[in-house]
């Protein structure tokens, strides 16, 4: 009896055994006998717990060393391709742009994308290379189709920080609510031809919600990674959820009201430009469909990544320059030179300005905003490099590596303008390592439009006010990265603002 009970025990523990290594097994074994190497998961989290104390794209920097540019990991349920170099990048992005141009079937891109019509964050299709084309004509036309009218756009809000950093009195300040009223006055304006005063109760509305927005997502939602999970009902999930849809619904109210008093070819904003651009569409029978709901999530991604890329990177900036007050001196000197103080700056005044072309060029490698880049996905089976990576793969890039990079930049971990500067003091055209806005067929839309608004409003900041460290803060490093899981921000500080003249 006892006898035939212990058998039983062995083999109830050996089935329970078998199915834990059967489990164990399947749950960390490699899509394909070719695919890159890379550390091995655990069932259920995989890699996870590799992040517990340190950001992605510092661990991937690490692993490099062990498993070379390209490797893989298990992030939850979803085995990704990690990119680690400039060359690697460039195989993937560059030189299979169709194979490496789709993004991976997050729940949070379908939210974001407005199930799948995001330029941004849908995956790649016929549609949305055609859609693509006409949002990048209608943000170039606004950006550089008319300079004065892109610089009035940008710099119309000026008087109001002026106002507020004299309010401060030489006192110590935090920027960051100022920075962000300026940001989301300005893309309102871009976007939806909205003015506000800073104090408007509209404007700290739409901030707020702003603010939740990216918690929320920047937090990162469990389905993304765990997609078994999806019949859980998250609250963080719902909560982002009925953001988008309240934003969506809002967008379209915009639109709406805009195609009332909307005249063909006399665009005011990024919708009137768009809506030029859908009744040029159907008068020349183009087979596109150029919907409203197009229009909408293409505004959706311009507001939404314009404000909160531009603010990262402003703060950023004046943390960098009271951080090296000789590189701010330098940039007050050379913009008294140029512009002088009786007049605003202007986009001409880059090519008379290369040092501060190069400084804001600096700042976002620096900063690296966004060190590990949007993900993407293969569209179709593909090789890289020897590896084989199979259709729907999420692929990751480490821009923090290829901007920290040796053999690009001459001294990786410092902050020298000088990195953007040949011999001459010409500012490097296409330098190789620099991709804070990505390369390849999913490249940043916005690219040009942010970096004219950073040229124009980094300039008017340093030409009018001197920032410094708050006294007995001087042995202080002002440029101490935060809590780094999707963006890279600075720590939180403080500065004192003077009028220059």
């Amino acid at each position: 009896m006892d006898g035939t009970l212990v058998e039983s025990h062995v083999v109830v523990a050996t089935l329970i055994l078998s199915i834990v290594g059967l489990f164990w097994h399947w749950s960390t074994k490699k899509p394909s006998k070719d695919f890159p190497p890379g550390p091995r998961p655990l069932p259920l989290v995989g890699n996870l717990l590799d992040f517990a104390f340190k950001p992605p794209h510092m661990v991937f920097l690490e692993l490099r060393n062990k498993y070379g540019d390209i490797f893989s990991v298990k992030i939850g349920q979803r085995w990704t391709v990690i990119l680690n170099s400039l060359h690697a990048t460039r195989e993937a992005l560059v030189k299979q742009p169709v194979n490496f141009a789709g993004r991976p079937d997050l729940y949070s891109f379908k939210l974001l994308s407005g199930d799948g019509k995001s330029i941004a964050l849908s995956d790649y299709s016929i549609d949305w290379a055609n859609n693509r084309k006409m949002i990048h004509a209608s943000l170039r036309n606004l950006v550089t189709g008319d300079h004065t009218k892109f610089e009035a756009l940008i710099l119309e809000f000026t008087p109001q920080v002026a106002s507020a950093l004299d309010l401060t009195k030489g006192k110590p300040f935090d920027p960051k609510q100022l920075i962000c009223h300026l940001v989301y006055s300005i893309l309102g304006k871009i976007c939806f031809g909205e003015s506000f005063a800073f104090d408007d109760p509209m404007l700290l509305e739409k901030m707020a919600a702003g603010q939740e927005f990216l918690e929320l997502v920047g937090n990162g939602l469990p389905i993304d990674f765990f997609p078994s999970l999806a019949w859980i009902p998250f609250k963080r999930a719902e909560k982002l959820r009925n953001l988008c849809e309240l934003n969506f619904l809002d967008i379209h109210r915009a639109i709406d009201c805009h195609r009332k008093t909307f005249v063909p070819g006399k665009p005011r904003d990024f919708i009137d430009q768009m809506l030029d651009a859908q009744l040029a569409a159907k008068q020349n029978g183009e087979d596109t469909n150029i919907s409203d709901e197009v229009i909408a999530t293409g505004i959706a991604d311009i507001h939404g990544g314009g404000t909160d890329t531009t603010i990262v990177t402003l703060y950023w900036s004046l943390a960098l320059m009271v951080q090296f007050p000789q590189v701010q001196d330098k940039i007050a000197q050379l913009a008294d030179e140029v512009i002088g103080r009786e007049r605003l700056p202007t986009l001409a005044d880059r090519e008379k300005l290369p040092y501060i072309v190069a400084a804001v060029h600096e700042v976002l490698r620096y900063s690296t905003k966004l060190p590990m880049s949007v993900p993407h996905s293969t569209t179709q089976d593909c090789k890289l490099d020897g590896y084989f990576i199979p259709k729907g793969t999420m692929v990751m890039t480490n821009l923090w590596a290829i901007h920290r990079d040796g053999e690009h930049w001459e001294q990786p971990y410092s902050f020298r303008p000088e990195h953007f500067l040949d011999e001459t003091g010409t500012v490097r055209k296409h330098p190789e390592g620099f991709v804070p806005f990505s390369t390849g067929r999913r490249v940043c839309i916005g690219e040009s439009m942010v970096k004219a608004e950073l040229f124009l409003l980094f300039t008017w900041l340093f030409q009018h006010f001197k920032f410094s460290k708050v006294p007995g803060t001087e042995d202080q490093s002002y440029i101490e990265h935060g809590q780094i899981l999707v963006a890279n921000e600075v720590n939180t500080y403080k500065l004192i603002a003077k009028r220059r003249f």
